[in-house]
Order: C-alpha cells, then sequence, then structure tokens
C-alpha cells in the first residue's frame, strides 16, 4: 500500500547531515521522513570524541551532540532506522519510493532506557545487545539479530522477557513498504577507507594497528587508550596520513580534508592526557582546513615529531611493537623503528549506494565516485547533504545540510526563487 501525503520530503540517511535537514525543514514547517539503515542515528560523527586539552580544540563534538539534543526533543520528527530504500520511481511531479524495513526489536514508543536488556543478555559480551553511542540517542539499546541467540537459533529470549515495558520483540518480520513524497535528500555520507586494500600496512595482522575511527571510538568509549595486545598504556605511536586518500594507484587523488585535522587533534588529546608519551607524524602534505588550524598545527608541531613522506613497510617487533621502515632524510637512508602503536588516518571514501541513486535517479557520479547535484536536478527536487557530495568535516556537513534544507524549501515554493 502507498501512503499518499502532501509537502512529504523523504531523507535518505541518518547522519549529522540527514539530521539537520530534517530539524531544518521541519523548522520551516516542511515534514520529513528520515530513514537510516543503522540501528542508530548519527552516522560516523556520533563516534567523535571530545578533544579538549586545557581549552575547546574545535573538534566538532560538541556540534554532534547539540544536534542530537535537539533531535531527542523534537517530536515533530519522523526517523526510521533500519531501513533501506530499495527502490524510486517517478509519478507526475511525485516520488514514490519503497522501503525494507528490519525488524527494530527494541520499540522506540515503550522503551525507556533502564538498560534491564543489556544487564541481563547473555551474549552482551560479543555483542548481542550494544549501546548507542550517545546519550542523546534513544532507545539507548539495539539488539543485533545476527548474535543475538534467539535471532539466530530461537534459544534464548531473556532480554524480552525482563524488560518492564514490553518493548522487545524478538520475533519481529522484515516489512516492505511505499510512501510518495514530493523530494529527496540524499544524506547517506561516506565509507571510511578500509586499509585491508593496502597489503603493505598489514592491517589485520598487527593487534597494536587501529584506524582514527578506532581510536576515536576507543577514547569516547573508554576515555584512554591501550594496546589490545596487553592492555598497556601505549609509551610510542605514530600517526600515518593520508592512508587510502591522494593514492593514484587506488584510483583515490582526491584529498578526505579531514584527516589532517582528526590526527592533530587526537594527538594533542593523547599529549595532553600523558605529557610523557612519544608520538611521531608520517604525512605527505599538511593539509590546512579549518579555523584557527595554523594555530592547533603549530602547538602541535611543539609536542610531536613530523616526519614527510610515508612509511614502505611494517613488520612484527618485539613485545608486540610495530617496526616501521621509513627514509630518513636526513641521513639519507630507510631506517627501522618500533612503536608500541601505529595509528592509520584512513580517509572519506564514496558511498556504496552512489551508483543505486545514480541508476535510479539519472544523477551523475564523478570522477571520485561521489554524487554530483546540478541545478535541473535541484529543480525536480533532488539534492544532496553533506559528504555524499565529498569529503567534509562535520562544521561542513553541517553547513551543507542547511543549503539543503534551503534548495528543497525553495522547490517547494517555501521561499522565494
Amino acid at each position: 500500500m502507498v501512503d499518499k501525503k502532501t509537502d512529504f520530503i523523504l531523507i535518505v540517511g541518518g547522519g549529522i547531515a540527514g539530521l539537520t535537514t530534517s530539524r531544518e525543514l521541519n523548522s520551516t514547517g516542511i515534514t520529513a521522513l528520515v530513514i537510516e539503515k543503522s540501528p542508530f542515528i548519527g552516522g560516523h560523527a556520533v563516534n567523535i570524541t571530545c578533544k579538549a586539552t586545557d581549552r575547546c580544540i574545535k573538534c566538532n563534538d560538541c556540534l554532534v551532540e547539540g544536534i542530537l539534543r535537539d533531535i531527542s526533543v523534537n517530536e515533530g520528527l519522523c526517523i526510521r532506522t533500519r531501513t533501506t530504500l530499495t527502490d524510486v520511481e517517478k509519478i507526475g511531479n511525485r516520488f514514490c519510493a519503497s522501503f525494507s524495513s528490519d525488524p527494530q526489536l527494541i520499540d522506540p514508543g515503550k522503551c525507556t532506557n533502564c538498560g534491564l536488556c543489556y544487564e541481563k543478555c547473555p551474549g552482551v559480551e560479543r555483542g548481542a545487545i550494544i549501546r548507542a553511542p550517545s546519550p542523546n540517542i534513544h532507545p539507548s539499546y539495539a539488539i543485533d539479530p545476527f548474535k543475538c541467540d534467539h535471532c539466530r537459533d530461537k534459544k534464548n529470549r531473556i532480554c524480552q522477557a525482563v524488560c518492564p515495558e514490553h518493548a522487545i520483540e524478538l520475533d519481529g518480520e522484515k516489512e516492505s513498504w511505499s510512501k510518495e513524497v514530493d523530494g529527496i535528500v540524499l544524506a547517506t555520507g561516506y565509507e571510511p577507507f578500509d586499509p585491508e586494500e593496502i597489503a603493505r600496512y598489514k592491517y589485520s595482522g598487527f593487534s597494536n594497528m587501529i584506524t582514527g575511527m578506532d581510536l576515536e571510538k576507543t577514547l569516547r568509549s573508554e576515555g584512554s587508550i591501550v594496546r589490545t595486545s596487553d592492555g598497556v598504556q601505549p609509551e610510542k605511536m605514530a600517526f600515518v596520513q593520508c592512508v587510502g586518500s591522494r593514492d593514484s594507484r587506488l584510483g583515490h587523488e582526491f584529498c578526505s580534508r579531514v584527516c589532517c585535522g582528526y590526527a592533530l587533534r587526537m594527538g594533542l588529546r593523547l599529549v595532553y592526557d600523558n605529557p610523557e608519551i612519544d608520538i611521531t607524524v608520517f604525512y605527505m602534505d599538511i593539509q590546512n582546513f579549518g579555523k584557527d588550524f595554523d594555530r592547533y598545527f603549530q602547538e602541535a608541531r611543539d609536542h610531536m615529531r613530523f616526519l614527510r613522506g610515508l612509511p614502505g613497510d611494517f613488520y612484527q617487533g618485539d613485545n608486540d611493537s610495530i617496526s616501521v621502515n621509513y627514509y630518513n632524510e636526513d641521513s639519507g637512508r630507510t631506517i627501522s623503528e618500533d612503536f608500541d602503536m601505529v595509528v592509520l588516518s584512513v580517509g572519506l571514501m564514496p558511498g556504496s549506494s552512489n551508483n543505486f541513486f545514480a541508476e535510479t535517479l539519472g544523477l551523475n557520479v564523478n570522477e571520485d565516485g561521489f554524487l554530483e547535484i546540478k541545478e535541473k536536478m535541484r529543480d525536480k527536487g533532488i539534492v544532496v547533504a553533506g559528504t555524499t557530495e565529498g569529503p567534509m568535516d562535520v562544521s561542513e556537513s553541517i553547513s551543507h545540510a542547511k543549503r539543503a534544507a534551503f534548495d528543497m524549501s525553495k522547490f517547494l515554493g517555501m521561499v522565494s526563487k
């Protein structure tokens, strides 16, 4: 059955760009449906950790939490998680969008975030039930059907039994449905580069090699960083920049824009937490994006060692350290140096759904794989928000999403053209 309603906008993607667009449209009286394929809203940005030292260093975490707080108290927003867009058809001046929704398992209308399900779940250690990365996300918990005993083989439904609000239903079924909308905002974001694609990193072979996003998540959830191999705080770390970006061999010649900023701010946070830590940054060029970047860069240079040039090879060292081979300009030769941990600053890659949108909506994909939205498509009610169009940091994504909301409002005649 197709649900018809006038002046209704579909926003594909519940990350910060999609949520910002929804909030902006809602403030002008336009109703939007946000669909998000994961169980939690917020996208990648929700995993950003605060990097403040003795002062704020504008890492964007506060911006993310501010938007999530706004969303949490806005009852007029319509958000559906665990939902994907399967098809779009243009019918007259509107779009008929088809969706597939996995069961929610935890009803957001009934859940009070008491945490009993998390406390009693026998599979919590393997991730059968997970906590939201932000206190401003509701529900605060989500069940992974691939790791839940009951969802896999009907063995155990203790979480459903202990829930005082009867908010858990483990036997829900997938649903297919459709809705007519007046416009579509594509805010599906980016995908972090997978370092497994570059053999020399041997990413899966080192327990103490992580990505910058792994480091963000760990600091956000744990408040400190320790080595995976032994739980000991690292004394010597290396950041390797431009992993997956600016690499012609991969066909990724674009700069991901955010990697320099998050690595330097992360390094400053680690030095602030542990002044004795020794941090080396391997880089090609430091890209200056964002307000006050030069000031933070100079501070980083005062506390970290910067070596121009990316490492050649990585080997297992003593005590689970990682031996890094690199060319030393001062000595004019290649040397090997051991680090307790290595952090790979992975880039922002185009979303896997971009080609689907290009085919179903007649859009263009640029040479880097990101979507191009031309003026004629905006005039037909299709706009893009955030990193679906290209690499951006959080503040840029928010500004871009506000522009997307303005363009959609203009299309609907809510503002003068």
